[in-house]
């Protein structure tokens, strides 16, 4: 098992673990407050109108800051073909983050995943810019996302 070299201080300039109550804290100062899902090991949020899930992956070695979009619009060929035209649009005009369709229940969803590496900590500043630029392009992305489905619902 890989062990992260976390500086032990109580310095803010030094990095330390990323658990779920600093990203709590990094989303509380961004105006929003965080739900806890998945047993203590994800957070729910909504910005601007845009429901976000916050994890871990990879055995705690990366944040996901992924954005959701339920369209509640039933999967036909030619929506998924539209959706998916939709988000490889984004995905080769943008690096972050990368946007996909799901289908889930019938109904397609829309994710833009934004990924940070967190394996040897952050400090307070890196937590803040990464969970920031992970809200500020999900929520781009997903009106993007939400300004293409204008076309395909028509």
């Amino acid at each position: 098992m890989h062990t992260p070299l976390y500086a032990v201080s109580d310095d803010p300039s030094s990095p330390t673990p990323v658990t779920l109550d600093r990203i709590r804290g990094v989303i509380e100062h961004l105006g929003a407050s965080m739900e806890t899902a998945e047993n203590g090991k994800a957070g729910l949020a909504v910005f601007d109108g845009v429901r976000f899930l916050f994890s871990f992956a990879s055995n705690h070695k990366f944040l996901s800051v992924r954005a959701i979009w339920a369209t509640d619009l039933e999967a036909s060929a030619e929506r998924l073909m539209s959706f998916f035209t939709a988000a490889d649009s984004w995905n080769r005009e943008k690096y972050f983050p990368t946007v996909y369709n799901l289908l889930v229940d019938d109904m397609i969803q829309v994710v833009a995943d934004y990924i940070c590496d967190i394996d040897c900590g952050q400090t307070d500043a890196q937590l803040l810019d990464n969970v920031a630029a992970g809200v500020a392009t999900g929520v781009d992305a997903i009106q993007y996302m939400h300004q293409a489905a204008q076309s395909i619902i028509r």
